[in-house]
């Protein structure tokens, strides 16, 4: 009934209530006229009076009807879209809950989640797969249902690290695969509170265990070049032609006698130690391996801190790109200054003994065990008009005549097998004629005897 009035009373309520009145009125006057056989204006008035007052009424009961349905139906869209929202939300969290497992499932490292009793409420799959449990196996568990003892208490100390300091901490920490073979693993713990301020222990750790062999490896290996370097006197460049950086081995710091902190890493400051009689063809030297016309070989003097000089053997190799545009040098470098002076004592002493030789009058020469001529002096090369060219490398039989050349051969031997110094009466064609010479001849040993 209520909702039929509703229906009626869409318009203006007010035309509800006159008309209600009109039709009482006129209801009241056909009564009076069938009950009295006349028209009493008392029965209308009364009627009139009364329906509009029950209109009124009924007018205040629709209007709150009204309301009531219209509150009914906000109320029922504010469920729907609270309903909505919720399920939007649901989603959103699936989704994110999704993505966040698809993401640490897919991660290289492992993953974990522990209560503050130190239960386990996550891993990943990775931690799963990595230490064969399933969850069933590791859910709601300890460390130290799953580790050995001692593995598990390191982990539990650290854990009550962090939630003591309610900080993130980095930790290196060992773990056995299943065959038992112990790794290393990079852990990296965090502190967090879910929305009923319970505390947790997360954490992601890496295994290092391969990358810390190689690094030891390499460590061990480094280590043995140095001592092969050291013992060999040796020092490693690298001279980045690109950028004109140039790194040296502590080797080389060594043989140029400056500290790592004073040398500033360039091309320049390198050329700086140089000896400068020296620089040009160490340019030259450069510019002929850079244009690929030779190996860089160069032994060139250098100037130390201290103001002395020395002398440095360098070798080298360019690295080109792709363009075969050279981008890089490297290579050694050693001191070689006892055997550059001990080359330039043995220079000035052979200097000194051919100044000697050739300044004798007496013909001085030097010959093989097979008879050819090694050395002579001026006086020799004068006496029988040859050069030192022509005589080098030939025997007395190419250069003498057969008789005189047989008996110089024939005393050779007898020197040779006495194994002394002998003397001996030997003649030679001059240009005035035969000569008759007191010559002394001796045996020449190495050390091989």
């Amino acid at each position: 009934m209520s909702s039929l009035l509703v229906r009626l009373t869409r318009g203006n309520l007010w035309h509800f209530v006159w008309v209600a009145v009109v039709l009482s009125c006129l209801l009241s006057l056909c009564f009076s006229l069938l009950i009295h056989g006349q028209i009493t204006w008392d029965y209308p008035f009364t009627a009139g009076l009364i329906s509009l007052v029950v209109a009124s009424i009924v007018v205040s009961l629709i209007k709150r009807m009204r309301a009531l349905e219209q509150a009914l139906a906000e109320a029922s869209l504010g469920h729907a879209e609270d309903r909505r929202a919720r399920d939007q939300a649901e989603g959103a969290w699936r989704d994110s809950e999704e993505r966040f497992r698809s993401f640490m499932d897919h991660s290289p490292a492992i993953a974990w989640m522990k209560d503050e009793r130190g239960r386990h409420v996550y891993v990943n799959h990775v931690f799963e797969r990595r230490f064969r449990v399933t969850e069933a196996q590791w859910q709601g568990k300890t460390d130290f249902e799953l580790f050995p003892h001692e593995v598990a208490k390191k982990f539990q100390e650290h854990d009550r690290v962090i939630l003591a300091d309610g900080a993130p901490r980095e930790f290196m920490e060992v773990a056995p695969d299943p065959d038992g073979t112990l790794r290393d693993w990079w852990s990296f713990k965090f502190p967090f509170r879910d929305r009923a301020g319970q505390r947790y222990v997360g954490g992601v750790a890496i295994d290092l265990t391969d990358r810390r062999q190689a690094e030891a490896a390499l460590k061990a290996s480094e280590e043995r070049l140095q001592l092969a370097l050291g013992a060999a006197q040796l020092g490693i460049w690298d001279w980045d032609i690109v950028t004109n950086a140039v790194q040296w081995s502590e080797n080389v710091h060594a043989v140029f006698g400056l500290s790592r902190e004073s040398f500033a890493g360039t091309y320049e400051a390198y050329v700086s130690l140089i000896h400068p009689q020296d620089r040009e063809r160490l340019f030259l030297a450069i510019r002929h391996s850079l244009e690929g016309q030779e190996d860089y070989r160069i032994e060139h003097r250098i100037l130390r801190p201290d103001g002395s000089v020395s002398w440095v053997a360098c070798r080298g190799d360019v690295l080109r790109n792709a363009e075969g545009r050279p981008v890089r040098m490297l290579g050694t470098v050693m001191d070689v200054t006892a055997r550059k002076e001990v080359e330039l004592k043995l220079s000035g002493s052979e200097a000194q003994l051919r100044a000697i030789l050739d300044h004798s009058p007496a013909l001085i020469f030097l010959k093989d065990p097979s008879g050819r001529y090694l050395d002579c002096n001026r006086q020799f090369e004068r006496t029988f008009h040859l050069t030192r060219e022509t005589i080098l490398g030939k025997t007395d039989a190419e250069l003498f005549a057969a008789p005189q050349a047989a008996s110089f051969r024939a005393n050779d031997l007898l020197v040779l097998e006495a194994k002394r110094p002998l003397q001996f009466e030997e003649v030679a064609l001059h240009d005035d004629g035969p000569h008759t010479s007191i010559v002394f001849k001796f045996p020449l040993v190495n050390a091989d005897g």
